[in-house]
């Protein structure tokens, strides 16, 4: 489809619409997340094209291996890693499971701990 826009300026002008409102929804978690507006909008933009890049490549990694990396993609990302239970229900909830709780609430990892604790002390 983005081939195709770009002979199409209707169709160039929609996913660029698209493109900027699922990198505004990344860019407002990030924020949640305490994260500044300028770095979340450009951590929010490498999540963002570097999945479209991915999915262009086909890189051919299975379900297990993506899954068995979680931590390592967050912490790459945003310097925090997740609960084992809250991936778990993340992996069950894009599995199918409509009832898997992936909630905000839970606790943190020591990352995260420690990263809040170095913004805070920053001011």
């Amino acid at each position: 489809m983005r081939e195709w826009s770009l002979r199409d300026g209707e169709l160039q002008q929609t996913l660029r619409d698209e493109d900027a409102a699922c990198v505004a929804a990344i860019a407002g978690m990030f924020t949640r997340h305490g994260f500044a507006t300028g770095d979340a909008f450009v951590r929010a933009r490498i999540v963002y094209f570097t999945q479209i890049g991915y999915h262009a490549v086909e890189p051919g990694d299975t379900e297990a291996g993506g899954a068995a990396l979680t931590n390592d993609y967050l912490r790459a990302v945003n310097g925090r890693t997740a609960l084992a239970a809250r991936i778990a229900a993340c992996h069950a909830r894009v599995l199918g499971d409509p009832l898997a709780d992936v909630s905000l609430t839970g606790g943190a990892g020591p990352d995260t701990q420690t990263l809040q604790s170095e913004r805070r002390a920053k001011g």
